[in-house]
């Protein structure tokens, strides 16, 4: 099939062999109506991996089915599903999808099964119920549909707050199905386990315990992912034993053209769309995925030119900021054939039908295990099917494509939640006060240690209160509940067309890159320039496109800046140091670039004030030194940071399981030193930076081999260049990357912090910014007692320090023992938050008095020098002390 490639744009070809089926018998329990039904549509027999599966539901176990795409998973919990319903009319299920459109396409899947069922008694509904579901419509689907498919927000949002205006439904509940779980990761994901534990928290409430039911993608860590998304211990099926028709990889680097020194490499957006055109023309049904909505459109440009004209109206571009009239649309006519192509962002990347497809055009996507979900949306019928992977100008595509046993040797990425991280915990549990009293037995949902200190920090932000009920402590709001979203805290904004029809939609962090006065957008083949931005209304003015602006394209001029940089954790690496803690970040547009058709550039100044993004976030960094700098003069250190930078920013999300854009990256000189920061693109931190540290190796070798394998001569796409760039790849300098990061990595330790700039720390506002900072400072201090503490274990164990530490203070009482500890660090160097040892101190009751006879026993044991430290440590944490509340919690 990939003969109508460009032979030399292809490095290799990897055939993947068809897969015969292996069949099961379906098990007892199965009601008899649903087996017939099934038997009519033509199911005869399950797939081995269906009965295992379907035989852990029957017997009330929880289940994570990893199959690949098109196996058959909708039949796992369709089949128990509708025989609880056969066997009990008053049963309910809830299935759960990340996207209102794939909602949809289940409930038409499991409408069909359900028509063909000869129910004994009343039928029931199976009903979407989202946000776009009519308000006058939702408590009656609540409470009397059998199945009702909605979605995290929807549950968090409206189902779960409103709970006792259908409690049938809780009372009820047989089965919750989560499909896509693997998409349930970062700030998505660590909202929604939260959302998973108030729902569980309410199903106890009403009697209920039901079983959960994931479907997922291929991931590393299934059982880990489960028990961490849901809370409770699941069973794995994860044998492949449903057919598969043959596929053929191919690893496409696109061709060059021209002679000598004026060789280019053709643009991969526009060689994937001329593949696109290719296989469409030549009768084929072609997805392809753009890693952006931008690469979208463009390439859905370029397809209409190469397309003769009768086939223009079966291809369509797809993507998440389109209207839901208009994706519907699209759905429809892939599923019905209608439509032969489609460019999509990752937005069908999910399980929605969209018939049979058998060539797919793709880029890295940023994960080995999305690459496998993107390339399962071909071959779904059994037949022959071709995967191109094309690389972009992206260093790790072009790394991973001119690798191709790399690949397909590395296993998929764990997927990654944490259900333990206050700040979520402290966001949630007002929410889950106004659901149902706060209770001492609600620790069961979120561990005891991470409860407790996230009530107190949320009672203390004053925003639950605290009530006696039958002589126990509970807890009621303190005021009225604000609701966030869960997926982003950035506005929505609406692109409003020349017609005064909405085009498009779109967070505002978008809008400040691609929604500016001034730019050109392209949406579904039409060009418009944007005229203004409206704060008030929340939307974005289009105006046509002027005749003389045709064919030129956009880029915005944005600075960012970072400040107010609180360091919390310092560590030697080689010849850097590596930096995490808080900091803000602001990120302003000054102006923006016009691009002609010819590649001449002009700057442009902008005709109004544009809010700029700003937020306090967590970060990670690297601090080179001038031991590796001053080798350089100062405009290469510029080129060489710079590229280290464009590296960092390809590896570090790969190797974390995330979206690039879920991080942000920037760098700063000054003088012989410099510093590359990497952040979390939320505002408070989602967790994702704090893993780096314990990376550093890793991800810096990694760059090192990406820089090092390329043959370039000043630096190319295959290794410092990235499209997103806003220096548009200018002052880059490969071969001092290759230096900086081979000096970074040997092992002399000659680095030395850069100074930080640091700012007294704010105070806590009572907000919930205030609450999530609160909260990462008690995070802190609960990792830095659990490392303390097995630091003292492991010495003990070893027979360390027999002289003085930790070995002496077992004649310590015990509740002393953990502000000892942290005491005995901080006298040694190390760095620990005085805060958190005041704070550990008070909860533990321990006053001046007794913290000073702490410091006595310290110094009595040779610990700490009673003149140059004792005193000294116990004035700091006694300021400290005096100013720390010292209420109990539950």
């Amino acid at each position: 099939m990939y003969q109508l490639l460009d032979s030399q744009g292809i490095v290799a070809i990897r055939e993947i062999p068809s897969r015969d089926p292996v069949f099961g018998r379906f098990p007892e329990s199965i009601a008899g109506p649903v087996a017939e039904a099934l038997r009519s549509t033509g199911v005869g027999a399950p797939y081995l991996h269906q009965e295992e599966a379907m035989n852990h539901i029957w017997a009330g176990r929880n289940v994570i089915v990893t199959t690949g795409t098109a196996s058959g998973k909708s039949l796992i919990y369709t089949a128990p599903v509708f025989s609880a319903l056969v066997e009990d009319t008053g049963a309910r299920a809830v299935y759960i999808a990340p996207t209102k459109a794939l909602g949809q396409n289940q409930r038409h899947k499991m409408q069909a099964l359900a028509d063909e069922i000869h129910w004994p008694g009343r039928v029931p509904a199976v009903s979407v119920c989202d946000g776009d579901t009519p308000r006058e419509q939702r408590q009656s689907i609540l409470r009397e549909a059998g199945v009702i498919l909605t979605t995290p927000d929807f549950l968090h949002y409206v189902a779960l707050p409103n709970h006792r205006m259908y409690p049938e439904l809780f009372q009820n509940l047989k089965y919750i199905v989560i499909d896509e779980a693997h998409y349930y990761v970062g700030v998505l994901g660590n909202h929604f386990c939260q959302v998973l534990r108030r729902l569980r928290r309410l199903c106890r409430l009403y009697g209920s315990r039901p079983v959960f039911v994931l479907c997922s993608a291929t991931i590393a860590n299934p059982l880990e992912f489960a028990r961490n998304l849901t809370g409770v211990a699941h069973e794995l099926v994860k044998e492949e034993t449903s057919p598969a028709g043959p596929k053929t990889v191919v690893f496409y680097v696109p061709p060059r053209y021209g002679d000598g020194n004026n060789a280019r490499r053709r643009n991969a957006v526009l060689e994937a769309a001329r593949i696109v055109a290719a296989y469409t023309g030549a009768g084929h049904r072609v997805i392809m995925f753009g890693r952006s909505r931008n690469v979208v459109e463009t390439a859905y440009r370029k397809v209409l030119k190469d397309l003769p004209e009768n086939l223009r109206d079966h291809v369509s571009p797809y993507k998440g900021t389109y209207t839901q009239e208009v994706r519907r649309e699209v759905e429809a006519g892939l599923l019905s054939g209608k439509l032969t192509s489609v460019l999509t962002t990752n937005a069908l990347e999910l399980g929605i039908d969209i018939g049979s497809m058998s060539v797919c055009v793709l880029s890295f996507p940023g994960s080995i295990a999305s690459t496998w979900q993107q390339a399962g949306r071909v071959g779904r019928s059994g037949q022959k099917s071709l995967i191109v992977l094309i690389a972009s100008e992206d260093p790790l595509e072009m790394y991973l494509v001119n690798n191709p046993d790399y690949f397909f040797g590395q296993p998929c990425e764990n997927a990654v939640v944490n259900p333990r991280q206050l700040q979520f915990i402290c966001d949630h549990l007002p929410l889950a006060a106004a659901e149902s009293l706060l209770v001492k037995e609600d620790a069961d949902f979120w561990g005891e240690q991470p409860f407790f200190s996230a009530v107190k920090l949320v009672r203390n932000s004053g925003a639950i209160r605290l009530i006696k009920k039958n002589g126990a402590r509970a807890y009621l709001p303190a005021s009225n509940i604000l609701y966030f979203g869960l997926r982003s805290e950035s506005r929505n904004f609406n692109y409003i067309g020349p017609q005064g029809q909405v085009i498009e939609q779109a967070e505002y962090k978008d809008v400040l890159v691609s929604g500016y006065p001034g730019a050109i957008l392209l949406s579904r083949g039409n060009e418009y320039l944007v005229g203004e931005i409206d704060y008030e209304s929340n939307s974005v003015k289009l105006l046509p496109l002027p005749q003389g602006l045709k064919g030129f394209t956009t880029s915005a001029n944005i600075r960012t800046t970072i400040d107010n940089v609180i360091q919390e954790e310092k560590r030697e690496f080689e010849q850097v140091v590596c930096g995490l803690g808080e900091v803000r970040v602001r990120r302003a547009i000054e102006g923006y670039y016009l691009r002609s058709p010819q590649g001449k550039v002009e700057s442009k100044p902008l005709n109004q004030h544009i809010v700029p993004v700003e937020m306090t976030t967590v970060a990670y960094w690297l601090d080179f030194p001038g031991s590796l700098l001053d080798r350089f003069s100062s405009a290469r250190r510029h080129g060489a940071i710079h590229a280290v930078e464009h590296l960092l920013r390809v590896v570090a999300p790969w190797r974390v399981l995330c979206d690039r854009a879920d991080i942000g990256t920037h760098f700063e000189i000054d003088g012989s030193r410099a510093r590359i920061y990497l952040y979390d693109n939320y505002s408070g931190g989602v967790g994702i930076c704090e893993s780096l540290p314990d990376l550093t190796s890793e991800i810096l070798t990694h760059c090192l081999e990406i820089v090092g394998g390329c043959f370039c001569v000043d630096g190319c796409p295959g290794c410092i260049h990235i499209p997103k760039c806003e220096q548009s790849n200018d002052d880059l300098d490969k071969e001092g990357a290759l230096l900086l990061l081979a000096g970074a990595l040997n092992k002399k330790r000659e680095a030395r912090a850069m100074r930080s700039a640091m700012e007294k720390q704010p105070s806590q506002k009572i907000d919930r910014a205030g609450i999530k900072r609160a909260a990462r400072r008690e995070e802190r201090r609960i990792k830095r007692i659990d490392s303390i503490e097995a630091a003292e274990k492991a010495s003990k164990t070893a027979g360390e320090l027999e002289n003085g530490g930790p070995e002496n203070f077992r004649r310590l009482a015990k509740l002393e023992k953990q502000v000892a500890l942290m005491i005995y660090l901080l006298a040694a160097g190390d760095t620990v938050d005085l805060v958190s040892i005041a704070a550990g101190a008070a909860q533990m009751g321990l006053d001046d008095r007794r913290l000073r006879l702490i410091l006595e026993n310290l110094v009595a044991h040779n610990v700490i020098n009673h003149t140059k430290d004792g005193y000294g440590v116990w004035r700091k944490i006694s300021k400290y002390l005096a100013m720390v509340n010292k209420e109990p919690g539950i």
